[in-house]
């Protein structure tokens, strides 16, 4: 879809880039908010990656990543707009799931309870893929799976979020996103 590699890392990093004052940890990126657990490096690391993503010309991009992703035009603005509605939440890769969900409400009355999405079971994992270097996490999209364990078990889950306190996952589009080491890793870091 795109010609140069740099440009969909730059994407995929978009997703999370932020704003930091010299000061202060950011608690908002525009529309989305940052866990305060989010090491700085990733955070100074992230805002150099927004900063160029806002200068990058789309002319040129397939006609394919319209379609995909349901927009008119691939610029700037319209890949902040599709990312704004999907992405609400970044936290850290070390963030406890087990200690940071919580029940906020019990038999919640979900739109469509029967309806659940058909999974996929992997089919290869780490150890069998017959890769011999270490797995790390890039980042992961974990809040449609917070909301499907919510909604199969008839509660609604809430997550404590360091620094912005407990949010509840009503719909598989809440975006809590964990960004890991991985996404810093030498791999995209290629410097043009």
């Amino acid at each position: 879809m795109f010609k140069n590699s740099k440009v969909f890392t730059v994407l995929i990093l978009s997703s999370v880039g932020l704003g930091v004052s010299a000061n202060a940890r950011p608690t908002m990126i525009e529309t989305i908010q940052v866990a305060n657990t989010v090491p700085a490096d990733q955070v100074t690391r992230l805002q150099t990656d927004i900063a160029y993503l806002k200068t990058l010309n789309f002319s040129g991009a397939d006609p394919e990543l319209k379609t995909l992703m349901g927009i008119s035009d691939v610029n700037p603005t319209t890949l902040f707009q599709w990312l704004e509605a999907r992405v609400h939440y970044l936290v850290d890769e070390n963030l406890d799931l087990q200690t940071s969900l919580s029940v906020a409400k019990q038999d919640y009355n979900y739109q469509n309870p029967t309806v659940l999405p058909q999974t996929e079971t992997p089919t290869a994992t780490p150890a069998d893929n017959g890769s011999s270097g270490s797995v790390f996490t890039v980042m992961s999209n974990i809040g449609g799976a917070i909301y499907m364990a919510g909604k199969e078990n008839g509660f609604l889950l809430q997550m404590n979020i360091p620094g912005l306190g407990k949010k509840a996952v009503t719909s598989p589009r809440t975006g809590i996103v964990k960004v890991g080491a991985g996404l810093f890793a030498k791999l995209f870091q290629d410097a043009s």
